[in-house]
C-alpha cells in the first residue's frame, strides 16, 4: 500500500471538493420518490448515482482502485478505512483528521466521518478521477439547467383509457382469448384502450391506430394499496406490433403493475413484459410487475422502489436477449436476493415466457418454485449449459447478432453484432473511419442497441451533426427549418457520449465506461482512438507496453461486462502503394491477437471513388472478405457498390493490370431517404391540426431487433 502526498492531492482536487459536496447534498431522486421509505430516501439524496445496498462489487475492486490511486488504507472487517479522504479540507497530519473515510467492500458505499461525504463508489471514482460525464443524445445540445418536475400524463385521459376497455370487444377478445387473461386481472392492472399516431414506413404518412395502454402507476402513499395514479402510459398498437410509444415525453420511468404491490410485501416477481406479469398474478396470486424496457435496460431510478424486497424473482424470456438481461439486472439488484426462472427448463418445446406458459397450461407456480440463484460468473456446470446449447441448436440464427441492415455484404461476412467481443478498426487518415463507424453504430442503435461513443479527436456536437445527417439522408444546412423535427428523431435513440476530448488516461475512460454500463445498460462502446488513451509520456515502460496494457484492459472489460467494444487504432506507416494488413496495426501484435474482429479500411488503386472495408479476422466463424463501397456525400453515408458499379470496378482493375488507363467511374443514383427505424420512434411533424394534437413520444429504448414476448402478434 502506498501513501499519496496529501498536499498534491488537495491541490488537485480542491475544485472538485466543493462541487462534489454540492452535488451529493442537493441531489434527489428524479422519479418514483413516493415509493421509497423515508430512510432510503435520505440515503438516496446523498448520492447522485443510486446504488442498491444489495449490489456487490467484484472481489478486490475497491482495494485495487485505492492502490492505483496511491491512497493508504487498512482493512476493518467488511470495510476499508482510508487514511486521508481526498475530498476533505487539508488534514495537516492531525491524528483526529485521519482514518475517517470508510468504504464498504461489498456495496462500495463511501462515508467520511469528517467531511460528511456519503456517496456510491461510482461517484467516488468519477469525481476522484475528474472523469467526464456521460451525456445522452437528448442532452447533447442542451444548456445546463435547474432540475424541474417531470411531466405526468393527464389523469383524466388515463382514466378514460381504462374505462374504454369494455367498450372495445375486438381488443378485449384478443386479450382474453389470444392472451388468456381474465377481465378481472386486466382491470386490476389498469389496462385500457386509446388511439395514437404512428408513421407508415412506406409512405411516411402518419396513421391513427387503436392501441392497448399499459399504465405506469404508483401508490399515493407508502402504506397499503392506493388508487391508480398514473405517471406515464405505454401504448402498443394492435395494428402493428412494433408500433409503441410512451406518454408524456420525458416522464418518469416506472413499473407496470406497481400499484398492485402492498407496502408490506417482501417478495416480488419481475417479468420482461406486461402480459407476463399479469399471467403470473392470474395463475399464482403472486405480486408481479414488468420492466419498462423489457430486457433492454433497468433504469436506476426504479431501484429505490425495489430496495425493501428480500426476494426478487426475475423472469425474463428464455431466449438470448432475455437471459443476457437477467445477468445484468441481477447484478444491479443484488445477486444474493435474486432468483431466476428458466421457463423452458432446457426443453425444446418449453414455454418462452410466463404468458406462453399460461396458454400452454404449464404450471407457473412450479416454474417459480424452481427458480434458482444466479450462478457464479466464472463457474458453470454441465447442467447449466443444457438450455443454451439446445437454444443454439434450434435457433442458431439468433446467435449471429444484431444485423447491419445498411451494409448487407458486411453482415453476410461478420454475421452481426455480438456482445462480449472486441473489434479493432484501422485505416489511413482521411479515408472515413469515423464516418463508417458512425453509420455502423446508427445501424445498431436504431435497432435498440444501447450505444456509448467516445470520440477523442472530434467534438461530440460535430459527431452528432454528422450522425443526424446520416440518419436523415440530408445535410442540415439544407434543412435548417426542420432542425427541431430532425433532432426530435435523433434524440429518441439510446445513444450516449463521453465528454472526454484529447489525450485521456485509459483508467479514467474505463471508470466512465463502468458508469455507463451500470446506469444506461450500454451494450456497444466505440472508442476513437486508442492512441489518445495511451498518454503523452508513458511511465514504467515503452509506448508498446502501455498499448498492450490498454488492449488487455479493454479485452477484459468487454468480457466481464458483456459489451461489444469497437476500438480504432491508427496503422503503421507503410510504403506508398502497399496495401495494409493485420500486421499494419500500430504497436505490438497484442491488439489483433486479442481482437475478435479486425477491419482495415483500404483505398482502391483502380478507382479513386471506391474504397474497401476489409474484414481480416472473424473469430465467430472465420469468414473474411472485402466490401467495396462509395461515399455518398449528400447524406454522409457509405453505400455498397451495386452490380453495375462492381462491373466498372472489375474493368478498371483489369485495365490497370494490363498497363492501361482505367475508365471513368459512373456511380449509380442513390436515394437519399431517412433511415428506417425498427418502429416509428418519433412524433408526427406539427404540420396539420391533426398531427399537432397527436401524442408526442416513442421511447427509443423500446425499439428492439426482435419482437418481445409482450408485443401483440
Amino acid at each position: 500500500m502506498l501513501l499519496c502526498n496529501s498536499r498534491v492531492l488537495s491541490q488537485r482536487l480542491g475544485a472538485w471538493r466543493h462541487r462534489l459536496h454540492r452535488s451529493v447534498c442537493s441531489a434527489s431522486l428524479p422519479t418514483m420518490s413516493s415509493c421509497v421509505p423515508v430512510k432510503s430516501r435520505r440515503d438516496a439524496r446523498s448520492s447522485s448515482t443510486y446504488v442498491s445496498s444489495h449490489y456487490q462489487l467484484s472481489d478486490d475492486e475497491v482495494a485495487a482502485y485505492l492502490r492505483k490511486k496511491q491512497l493508504l488504507f487498512r482493512s476493518a472487517g467488511d470495510r476499508l478505512v482510508v487514511k486521508e479522504c481526498p475530498f476533505c479540507h487539508p488534514h495537516k497530519n492531525a491524528a483526529d483528521n485521519l482514518w475517517k473515510l470508510y468504504i464498504w467492500v461489498d456495496s462500495g458505499r463511501c462515508y467520511c466521518h469528517r467531511c460528511g461525504l456519503n456517496c456510491s463508489f461510482f461517484d467516488f471514482t468519477r469525481h476522484l478521477d475528474d472523469a467526464a460525464e456521460v451525456t445522452s443524445a437528448n442532452n447533447l445540445f442542451l444548456k445546463p439547467s435547474l432540475t424541474t418536475a417531470l411531466p405526468q400524463v393527464d389523469q383524466t385521459k388515463a382514466a378514460i383509457s381504462r374505462s374504454n376497455l369494455r367498450s372495445h370487444p375486438d381488443v378485449l377478445e384478443y386479450l382474453t382469448k389470444s392472451r388468456g387473461l381474465s377481465l378481472e386481472v386486466l382491470e386490476k392492472y389498469g389496462v385500457g384502450v386509446d388511439e395514437a399516431h404512428f408513421a407508415n414506413e412506406t409512405t411516411g404518412l402518419w396513421n391513427k391506430e387503436k392501441c392497448i395502454t399499459f399504465p405506469w402507476a404508483r401508490m399515493v402513499e407508502d402504506i397499503g394499496f392506493g388508487p391508480i395514479y398514473v405517471d406515464r402510459l405505454k401504448y402498443r398498437s394492435i395494428v402493428k406490433k412494433s408500433n409503441q410509444r410512451l406518454e408524456p415525453r420525458g416522464g418518469a420511468w416506472g413499473l407496470f403493475g406497481w400499484h398492485t404491490i402492498s407496502a408490506s410485501a417482501e417478495e416480488i416477481v419481475i417479468t420482461e413484459g406486461e402480459f407476463d406479469a399479469m399471467s403470473v398474478y392470474q395463475a399464482t396470486g403472486l405480486l408481479a410487475v414488468s420492466l419498462p424496457n423489457g430486457a433492454r435496460s433497468l433504469p436506476i431510478n426504479i431501484l429505490p422502489c425495489l430496495e425493501r424486497f428480500k426476494t426478487i424473482i426475475l423472469w425474463m424470456d428464455d431466449d438470448i436477449p432475455g437471459q443476457e438481461g437477467v445477468l445484468k439486472f441481477s447484478k444491479k439488484l443484488g445477486l444474493k436476493r435474486c432468483r431466476i426462472v428458466r421457463s423452458k427448463r432446457g426443453m425444446a418445446n418449453g414455454p418462452k415466457d410466463a404468458n406462453e406458459a399460461l396458454l400452454k397450461s404449464v404450471s407457473i407456480a412450479d416454474l417459480i418454485k424452481s427458480a434458482a440463484r444466479p450462478q457464479h460468473e466464472q463457474i458453470l456446470g454441465i447442467a447449466d449449459l443444457r438450455a443454451d446449447v439446445l437454444d443454439e441448436v434450434l435457433y442458431g440464427s439468433k446467435y449471429i447478432g444484431v444485423p447491419f441492415a445498411t451494409l448487407p455484404t458486411l453482415q453476410a461476412l461478420l454475421k452481426g453484432h455480438r456482445k462480449g467481443e472486441l473489434t479493432v478498426f484501422t485505416g489511413p487518415t482521411g479515408l472515413g473511419k469515423t464516418t463508417i463507424l458512425s453509420q455502423m453504430s446508427l445501424d445498431l442503435c436504431t435497432q435498440g442497441v444501447n450505444t456509448l461513443w467516445g470520440s477523442f479527436e472530434i467534438k461530440n456536437h460535430r459527431l452528432a451533426k454528422n450522425m443526424i445527417e446520416q440518419l436523415e439522408g440530408k445535410s442540415l444546412e439544407l434543412a435548417r427549418t426542420k432542425f427541431e423535427e430532425l433532432f426530435e428523431r435523433f434524440q429518441t435513440l439510446p445513444l450516449y457520449f463521453l465528454k472526454f476530448f484529447g489525450s485521456t488516461d485509459i483508467h479514467q475512460v474505463l471508470e466512465a465506461m463502468k458508469y455507463a454500463v451500470y446506469v444506461h445498460d450500454v451494450d456497444h462502446i466505440l472508442l476513437d482512438n486508442l492512441q489518445f488513451m495511451l498518454g503523452a509520456n508513458p511511465v514504467g515502460g515503452s509506448k508498446f507496453d502501455v498499448q498492450e496494457q490498454a488492449i488487455s484492459l479493454l479485452r477484459k472489460f468487454a468480457t466481464i461486462y458483456n459489451v461489444h467494444i469497437t476500438l480504432v487504432i491508427h496503422p503503421r506507416k507503410e510504403a506508398a502503394g502497399q496495401s495494409l494488413s493485420v500486421s499494419s496495426v500500430f504497436g505490438s501484435a497484442r491488439a489483433t491477437q486479442e481482437a475478435d474482429n479486425v477491419f482495415i479500411l483500404q483505398a482502391s488503386d483502380a478507382c479513386k471513388e471506391v474504397r474497401y472495408i476489409s474484414l481480416q479476422k472473424n473469430r465467430y466463424d472465420g469468414e473474411t472478405g472485402e466490401i467495396p463501397f462509395k461515399f455518398d456525400r449528400p447524406c454522409r453515408r457509405i453505400v455498397e457498390l451495386d452490380a453495375f458499379e462492381k462491373e466498372q470496378l472489375r474493368n478498371s482493375r483489369l485495365a490497370l493490370r494490363n498497363g492501361q488507363e482505367p475508365g471513368a467511374f459512373t456511380p449509380s443514383r442513390t436515394d437519399h431517404k431517412p433511415w428506417k427505424l425498427h418502429q416509428a420512434s418519433y412524433p408526427p411533424p406539427s404540420t396539420t391540426a391533426e398531427t399537432k394534437s397527436s401524442p408526442s413520444e416513442t421511447s427509443a429504448q423500446l425499439i428492439s431487433s426482435q419482437p418481445s414476448a409482450e408485443t401483440i402478434s
